[in-house]
């Protein structure tokens, strides 16, 4: 079985698109190069609320795109601002978005999924 979601980059210069293919539905990712040592692109913030067709992108499918995106460019060895800073959490702290319960990444205010829509275009 394959994966959902097949990434293709391109690029023109120091800029490009990511395309993100589910069966006959396509998301454009615009990114960029980086100008810091740490990441090589920035793709933040990201607009993945329409497929190209106009269909609209549900909420909980834009943060699997985010993720199997994520693993498309560390299986690339590519850096990018998406990249979540961390998997550990805190323990004796609960994230700051209203009214959420789930502990917030460790050094960090939010959960990992309040963390992953600072990166997503409302």
């Amino acid at each position: 079985m394959s994966p959902p979601y097949h990434f293709e980059l391109n690029a023109s210069g120091r800029c490009g698109t990511i395309n993100c293919k589910k069966g006959n539905l396509v998301l454009e990712v615009d990114w960029e190069m980086s100008g810091v040592p740490d990441k090589d692109i920035l793709l933040a913030p990201m607009d993945l609320t329409h497929w190209a067709s106009g269909e609209a992108v549900a909420k909980a499918e834009q943060r699997t795109i985010l993720e199997h995106l994520r693993t498309w460019l560390a299986g690339k060895k590519t850096r990018a601002d998406i990249d979540r800073p961390t998997k550990e959490i805190e323990d004796s702290a609960t994230c700051v978005w209203s009214g959420c319960e789930e502990p917030p990444l460790k050094g960090f205010a939010y959960c990992g999924n309040h963390y992953d829509d600072t990166l997503l275009k409302k």
